[in-house]
């Protein structure tokens, strides 16, 4: 990743499957906000965003 180049994540698999009953809204917002506060932290942690 650089000033050129951005960065491409397929989560949907984990975000799909995250719950199947009536509750999959709320395990799928889960998965997601999960998944966004990892790449995050990565993205902190190597100076890519401050």
């Amino acid at each position: 990743m650089n000033a050129q180049v951005g960065i491409l994540v397929n989560s949907s698999r984990n975000i799909i499957y995250a719950g199947s009953d009536d509750d999959f809204d709320t395990k799928a917002r889960e998965a997601a906000s999960a998944l966004q506060s990892e790449m995050e932290t990565i993205l902190r942690e190597r100076r890519f965003i401050s």
